[in-house]
């Protein structure tokens, strides 16, 4: 990341306001932004990656059992896996499901739209993946 990138967001944001700011690289891909008023007043900002490509791991055997899905979701997961955490985002990146998703659930999803979701699993390691699902 350069710091006209950086100093784009600070220019944008107008300082003016806010006593000081860092910018923390996590790690690849992971970067954070927070800016401090001077009565200790703190807002953060984070930039995520939001994608369908997965890890090249075991957790990549996770599937969608039948795609394109009607009322009713269910997963695939890998034989060692008994639960994952799962999140659905709509095409414009909000979440309208979140839960704990056990082996063998169906998860009604009736209350949705037609349309493309993204779907994001973790597992108990944190190992994360992700799976796209049509909703007709």
């Amino acid at each position: 990341m350069t710091f006209e990138y950086i100093n784009f967001y600070v220019d944008y944001l107008n300082l003016t306001t806010f006593h000081s700011y860092e910018f923390n690289v996590t790690s690849f891909n992971e970067t954070q932004m927070v800016l401090s008023a001077e009565d200790g007043t703190t807002i953060s900002y984070q930039r995520q990656t939001l994608s369908i490509s997965n890890n090249d791991n075991i957790f990549d055997k996770a599937t969608v059992s039948q795609n394109p899905v009607q009322n009713h979701l269910s997963l695939k997961l890998p034989q060692k896996t008994e639960q994952v955490k799962l999140k659905i985002f709509s095409t414009e990146g909000k979440e309208v499901i979140g839960t704990t998703y056990k082996k063998e659930e169906i998860l009604d999803v009736s209350f949705l739209a037609s349309g493309i979701y993204y779907i994001s699993l973790t597992d108990a390691e944190g190992i994360i993946t992700n799976l796209k699902m049509i909703k007709r």
